[in-house]
């Protein structure tokens, strides 16, 4: 299983893509529409976006890197973003400016 994205279309059947970086050897928790987990999952990067995620074996053979990471069987789950906020934290940093005398109007 490997998905492509049109970035990856550009070169001729004949030139192997080359992307800034896979990471390879992991758990892959895709948010594809089955929610797939691929066992020895790889995930290439160019330009600071996904283009290809799928099997190590498929996405290493297909495509060159100039950086190569080796995730040592952990997980990774593609574009997650950890958006959490420690609520404590966020509202004692809005404050401050009000304890040194700062008038709020």
């Amino acid at each position: 299983m490997e998905v492509l994205t049109a970035k990856t279309m550009g070169p001729s059947k004949n030139e192997r893509p080359m992307y800034d970086l896979v990471v390879h050897n992991a758990v892959l928790l895709t948010v594809d529409e089955k929610d797939h987990v691929i066992a020895n999952g790889a995930i290439a990067i160019h330009d600071g976006l996904i283009v290809a995620v799928g099997y190590s074996r498929d996405i290493l053979s297909r495509h060159d890197f100039r950086e190569v990471i080796d995730a040592g069987g952990g997980i990774l789950h593609p574009g997650f973003i950890d958006a959490h906020v420690h609520i404590s934290q966020y509202t004692s940093r809005s404050v401050l400016s009000c304890m040194d005398g700062t008038s709020v109007t």
